[in-house]
C-alpha cells in the first residue's frame, strides 16, 4: 500500500467512514466497493472487520477503547516527559543536610513555643540557622 493510499484512505473513513463500513457489515462485496471508492480491498477488510467488532458481531477490541488506550499512552509519555524535565531543572529551595525544611525557612512560632516535632521526626531546636 502506497501512501497515497494511506493518505487518502484515511481521509475517506473520516468523511464517509460510517456509512462505508454500514455497507460492508451488510454484506456488499468488498470488490465492489473497492472499484468504487479507489479504496484497497484489504483497507476495506480492516474496516469491516472493526466494524463487526464494534457492531458486537466479531469478538476484539471495539475502535473507542484504542482510542482511550491511545490517549491513555500519549498522556503517559508527557507526563515522563515533564518528569525527566523536573528532573533536570536545579531545585530552587535546597535542603540542608539532615533537614526535612528548605533553607532559610523557619517553623511556626507555635511549633517553636511548644517544641512540637514536625514531620521526619526533626525537633524545631535542630531547626535554628
Amino acid at each position: 500500500m502506497s501512501y497515497q493510499e494511506v493518505v487518502h484512505a484515511s481521509a475517506m473513513r473520516k468523511s464517509s467512514g460510517r456509512s462505508i463500513c454500514a455497507r460492508l457489515v451488510v454484506g456488499e462485496q468488498v470488490r465492489l466497493l473497492s472499484e468504487e471508492l479507489g479504496v484497497s480491498e484489504a483497507t476495506l477488510f480492516l474496516w469491516k472487520r472493526q466494524a463487526l467488532i464494534d457492531a458486537g458481531r466479531a469478538e476484539g477490541v471495539k475502535s473507542f477503547e484504542v482510542d482511550e488506550l491511545a490517549q491513555a499512552h500519549r498522556t503517559i509519555a508527557d507526563l515522563e516527559a515533564e518528569l525527566e524535565s523536573v528532573k533536570t531543572v536545579p531545585h530552587a529551595g535546597r535542603r540542608r543536610a539532615g533537614s526535612s525544611r528548605p533553607h532559610g525557612l523557619r517553623p511556626a512560632a507555635s511549633a517553636r513555643r511548644w517544641g512540637a516535632a514536625q514531620p521526619g521526626g526533626e525537633s524545631p531546636s535542630s531547626w535554628r540557622p
